[in-house]
């Protein structure tokens, strides 16, 4: 465990990132630690992107979380990437420690923590489906691959993203990820009979929360976990109606506050204090539309 700073500066790179809930989450848990560091929203064009990371070194900010559209870029930025952050092929968290910049990645971490302690699920040998083709997508699927999920269908309108991550996985876990098109989803025999299935797109997400979801939950069988990373609002209509047809069903919050948590540990060795930063999210969202 390194020491505690005295002081620090973090914050979050991004474009956009005025939406972000970053700050709530990180600020809440340097005060119920009180450690004398913020947390701060940083808008950064993609024209001045380099700049910011060279201000990362210049200024002495001690880390970052990276956000759309950078968490691939970043890492020709960085001095090196941790292994699990490389396999994934994308960082959302920089630490800064004095002389070199690091890249990880906290998002794997943080939906395998939220799936195994709020819903009491391990992966291993499960069937997975999964919607979008994103940044989120990838780091839950290659970490659930990497814990010994059974399948993993991935269901995307873009093939090619959709394929790159399917061939990540299959490079080390025995062929179980296979990509298929939104349009021919409901056709699959896997999503009847997937044990999770988790929509990985933004679509449901405040302020557009009653576009329709993804897929008509009526498709899915009942014991299906049904699992959305959106979080704001906790309860997307996905959920609603996956709850509705008699689906168990998990939040995006948990990930949210999880891979926040493993980033805030990461910088300061501190163990983040997690009823906190919970308590602090769970104001600031509302439960349901």
């Amino acid at each position: 465990m390194k020491e505690q700073p005295v002081a620090g500066l973090y914050g979050l790179i991004g474009h956009p990132v005025s939406h972000s809930l970053s700050p709530l989450i990180h600020n809440s848990a340097f005060n119920a630690l009180g450690l004398k560091c913020r947390y701060f929203l940083f808008e950064v064009a993609p024209y001045f992107f380099p700049q910011a990371m060279a201000g990362i070194r210049a200024l002495g900010i001690k880390g970052v979380n990276i956000t759309i559209p950078y968490k691939q870029k970043v890492i020709e930025f960085l001095d090196s990437v941790d292994p699990a952050a490389a396999a994934i092929g994308a960082v959302n968290t920089v630490v800064n420690n004095g002389e070199r910049l690091i890249g990880y990645n906290t998002d794997g971490e943080g939906s395998l923590r939220s799936l195994k302690e709020e819903a009491g699920l391990d992966p291993c040998g499960l069937t997975c489906v999964i919607f979008g083709s994103g940044g989120a997508c990838r780091a839950v699927a290659l970490t659930l691959a990497q814990k010994g999920a059974g399948k993993i269908i991935i269901a995307s309108r873009n093939q090619a993203q959709a394929h790159e991550i399917s061939s990540l996985i299959n490079k080390n876990s025995a062929n179980v990820a296979i990509t298929v098109t939104l349009a021919d989803i409901a056709d699959f025999k896997e999503l009847k009979t997937a044990d999770l299935v988790i929509n990985s797109t933004p679509i449901g997400m405040w302020p557009k929360t009653e576009e329709p979801p993804v897929i008509n939950t009526s498709l899915l069988s009942r014991h299906s976990l049904v699992w959305d990373l959106v979080y704001n609002p906790v309860e997307t209509r996905f959920l609603r109606e996956a709850r509705e047809h008699g689906c168990p069903t998990l939040s995006g919050l948990g990930m949210l506050l999880y891979q926040g948590a493993e980033a805030f540990r990461l910088w300061t060795g501190c163990e983040p204090p997690i009823e906190a930063m919970r308590r602090e999210l769970e104001k600031a969202i509302p439960s349901k539309y």
